[in-house]
């Protein structure tokens, strides 16, 4: 999962505090990772697996995070994306993309 966020353009629409959950329907949603970000800029990108728990980042620190392409991705027919909190405590929020990549399977 690939987000894209501006802090520069939103300040305080911008998020701090994210929580991904996922499950078979809104009634078993259960979060998967929990994210604290300072000041974001650009794209940010998470893996959803069951075995990695940090925030990751492309290209050679996938391998450096323990993502191999070994890693098995969830299996969720429901992804909920939950901005806890803003910077500057804002009220509203901002994400200026959002991407979901998954197995050709």
């Amino acid at each position: 999962m690939s987000i894209y966020f501006d802090h520069g353009l939103d300040d305080s629409y911008t998020p701090k505090t994210l929580s991904i959950r996922a499950g078979t329907y809104l009634g078993d949603l259960q979060e998967i990772r929990h994210i604290e970000l300072n000041q974001p800029r650009g794209w940010h990108h998470f893996a959803l697996d069951n075995e990695t728990m940090d925030v990751i980042t492309p290209s050679k620190q996938l391998e450096d995070n323990g993502v191999s392409d070994e890693a098995k991705p969830i299996t969720a027919f429901v992804v909920q994306l939950a901005i806890l909190t803003n910077h500057l405590n804002g009220k509203d929020s901002h994400v200026r993309g959002l991407t979901f990549f998954s197995p050709a399977e």
